[in-house]
């Protein structure tokens, strides 16, 4: 069995999971839900999930797919941090894992696959919100105490993350071809 074929179906499922967990957001917060920095990223990583399962493998050459993966990652990485800084239930509440933990480790997958990335797409989202969101402590009911050193933390450690995973990638690689 090609691997192609299981990945298809799973990219749609992860598509469709996206849009139920924004569908979800909305039953419960309405029209507010598009305030959420999380509701753009869910809609982003629907949309390259679903692209995935009907063009596969040959996307990951697309320049754009890679920017939208390097966006993606960024802003997957952004929502862990946030929420696991921030709520008190970041580890206990098992829709956390769903919404915010898996995508980050499913785009740093996609991210270490398409082997294109760089600090300034990563981070470029963030800086949008950033700029955009100006009250995020009335939009989440939270105070976001260090406002300007997370912005520092979730635009250099998404980086720094996919690069020390890509170089130990690397190593594992390159020692299993000595050992042959």
């Amino acid at each position: 069995m090609k691997i192609s074929n299981i990945l298809k179906p799973l990219n749609c499922f992860l598509g469709t999971v996206y849009v139920i967990i924004i569908i979800k957001a909305f039953e419960s917060r309405g029209i507010q839900t598009f305030q959420f920095f999380c509701a753009y990223n869910w809609l982003g990583l629907a949309l390259i999930h679903y692209s995935l399962s009907i063009f596969g493998s040959m996307l990951y050459q697309n320049k754009i797919i890679k920017y939208c993966f390097n966006l993606s990652y960024g802003g997957a990485f952004t929502m862990s941090y946030i929420i696991s800084k921030y709520w008190e239930d970041a580890f206990e509440n098992f829709d956390h894992f769903f919404a915010h933990y898996i995508p980050t480790v499913v785009t740093l997958i996609h991210v270490i696959q398409v082997n294109s990335f760089n600090l300034i797409n990563t981070c470029l989202f963030q800086l949008i919100m950033f700029i955009i969101v100006r009250n995020p402590d009335q939009i989440y009911e939270i105070e976001f105490y260090d406002r300007y050193y997370d912005l520092v933390i979730t635009c250099v450690a998404p980086y720094v993350t996919a690069e020390v995973i890509r170089q130990v990638i690397k190593q594992i690689k390159n020692r299993l071809k000595l050992d042959k």
